[in-house]
């Protein structure tokens, strides 16, 4: 459990993180309504259970290379069990004598869940990592004849190193 000081920095760190969120969302909105027509939200609650539905069960993606795809599914439904553990870890934090799913069989098969998907997480971004920086050009490559920025190749790489280097400090925590 924190403190109530520690409290009060982690509320005023989430509003911020909330509002930081907020402000990135609605940049994307104003890029998207900069293209041609209207965004389309027609039919939103079917689209979004679609949506959903797809992204957990990783169907498109499952379809293609075998093993890259498995490694993005790892990294997919790994982080969006880390919601879950976030939650509780949270809950855990601000109440006191909370343990999240409690102590007994549920709870201990949510610890093991989480642990076993923080071994797929960390498999497969060590696998895409492998692969972006070995076999990159190769593999993310653009034909001469495609327009590009020259910021865009920069960019991708740079965006690559970004999440090796932020994966390699999350490997140092363990």
């Amino acid at each position: 459990m924190l403190t109530w000081f520690e409290k009060i920095i982690f509320l005023l760190a989430a509003g911020l993180s909330l509002y930081l969120a907020y402000q990135a969302a609605g940049r994307i909105r104003r890029i998207i309504r900069r293209g041609t027509g209207e965004l389309n939200l027609s039919q939103w609650p079917t689209r979004l259970f679609e949506t959903a539905s797809i992204y957990l069960t990783q169907r498109t993606v499952l379809n293609a290379r075998l093993w890259p795809s498995l490694a993005h599914a790892f990294v997919a439904w790994g982080f969006t069990y880390y919601v879950l553990v976030n939650l509780g870890d949270v809950l855990q934090g601000l109440l006191p004598n909370f343990v999240f799913l409690g102590g007994g069989t549920i709870g201990n098969l949510y610890r093991l869940g989480a642990d076993l998907l923080s071994v797929a997480v960390l498999l497969g971004m060590i696998s895409l990592l492998l692969r972006r920086l070995l076999f990159g050009k190769r593999i993310f490559g653009f034909l001469p004849s495609t327009p590009l920025q020259p910021q865009t190749r920069e960019g991708i790489f740079r965006d690559s190193m970004i999440v090796a280097v932020g994966f390699k400090m999350s490997i140092r925590r363990l």
